[in-house]
């Protein structure tokens, strides 16, 4: 390709090709649905997040916190390679009658080479006459998400929220969204502010 004569691929480069394969919706999207299907399949459970994360930064993001507040404990994955889809099940504790609301923070880097946190949240409440599912996302400095207080802002958050959100910081952007299902398809895409 031409505009690659020089030699150098940079950040953004990178993020921009991973952004096409998504776009694309190729066999690696396929696998991941089919994948969070049978772990639907397996689970037994009658209301579950089914999650799909795709990384278009450039560069492999790793994560580096979680919180489950409503549902089973789960472990995310600890790495999503550059245009690579990370794809997991939340679901809903049957020991309680609520539903099934998480979030995952992953770190990346800006253009420049500076960290970001991209947090994702998503709930999914087993209380359907009164809420419907929800997302939020935020993009901060590292570390923002290590506190108890923070956490507490983003569930008023989602309680708040709609079916989708985007947000931008520093050059990184996340978007999210899920639709109203029990077994709810959330969405989200971790990348770079000039490749949306």
């Amino acid at each position: 390709m031409p505009e690659y004569r020089s030699g150098k691929i940079t950040r953004i480069d990178r993020a921009r090709v991973a952004m096409d394969m998504k776009k694309a919706r190729g066999k690696d999207y396929v696998k991941a649905r089919a994948h969070l299907e049978h772990l639907k399949d397996e689970s037994g459970t009658k209301l579950a997040n089914l999650v799909l994360i795709y990384n278009a930064t450039g560069d492999t993001v790793r994560c580096v916190g979680q919180k489950d507040w409503i549902g089973v404990d789960i472990v995310y994955p600890p790495l999503i390679g550059n245009g690579q889809w990370a794809a997991f099940l939340t679901v809903k504790n049957p020991s309680y009658s609520y539903g099934s609301t998480s979030a995952v923070v992953y770190r990346g880097k800006n253009v420049d080479g500076n960290n970001c946190d991209y947090m994702l949240s998503w709930s999914n409440p087993a209380d359907r006459v009164k809420w419907d599912n929800t997302v939020c996302t935020q993009v901060c400095r590292t570390n923002h998400f290590d506190n108890g207080a923070t956490w507490n802002e983003i569930y008023d958050h989602l309680c708040r929220t709609r079916s989708s959100q985007e947000d931008t910081w520093h050059g990184c952007t996340s978007t999210i969204s899920t639709d109203s299902a029990i077994f709810a398809v959330v969405e989200g895409t971790l990348t770079l502010e000039d490749v949306v």
